[in-house]
């Protein structure tokens, strides 16, 4: 019995070694930036309702930090400082609606009138910030940085930077919902799930 008891001991040190050892992975600011944009690794969510895919891409404060560098190497007080910049008590995100059956943006596509396309401008551009949030078990993170990326129609789809401030020192121990609640493309509700692995990321940025 004192043998076997030895052996479950040794086992759990070894996966604790393994586990921390995981924790400590590193990439270097480029690989970091493509390992968060594969959807294999539950950064990005989708969802297609009729003609439209509504898209969300979680970013990291270390993924905006390399973005923003644009640099094979990074120096941990680069780092560091920026991401005391950007805020540790925000969730960045970037958000896409794009029309799958056309070549019209959301904006226009089968807009009836001048008017109706003038009010979805004016929705995207001020006014879809209110139906933006995060569900966390009870809690509701509102929506407090928007910004409406204008293309001018060139494109199929528009795009949004957008973060949400959640409780001061609150770690996320729980799945996350992504909350859209569109009111000019007749869509509802749209929610799109982030699992709390995600918010956990175990994978750092390597610094110099």
């Amino acid at each position: 019995m004192e043998y076997r008891y030895k052996i479950l001991i040794f086992v759990m040190c070894c996966l604790l070694c393994i586990m921390s050892c995981a924790n400590e992975q590193t990439l270097p600011p480029i690989e970091y930036v493509q390992w968060i944009k594969n959807p294999k690794n539950g950064f990005i969510q989708s969802k297609t309702v009729n003609k439209f895919e509504f898209t969300a891409q979680y970013k990291p404060l270390d993924f905006i930090v390399a973005q923003e560098e644009r640099s094979l190497s990074l120096s941990k007080k680069i780092l560091e400082t920026r991401k005391k910049e950007l805020g540790e008590s925000y969730l960045h995100y970037n958000f896409r609606i794009k029309n799958k059956e056309g070549s019209l943006s959301p904006v226009g596509a089968d807009a009836p009138s001048n008017q109706e396309y003038q009010k979805r401008l004016g929705y995207f551009t001020f006014d879809m910030q209110d139906d933006l949030y995060l569900l966390s078990g009870q809690d509701t993170f509102p929506c407090v940085m928007f910004q409406f990326v204008r293309n001018y129609d060139v494109t199929p789809y528009v795009e949004f930077a957008i973060g949400f401030k959640k409780k001061e020192n609150i770690t996320i121990n729980q799945d996350i919902t992504f909350v859209f609640e569109d009111r000019v493309l007749g869509m509802g509700t749209i929610k799109l799930l982030f699992k709390k692995h995600v918010f956990q990321n175990t994978l750092k940025i390597k610094t110099l």
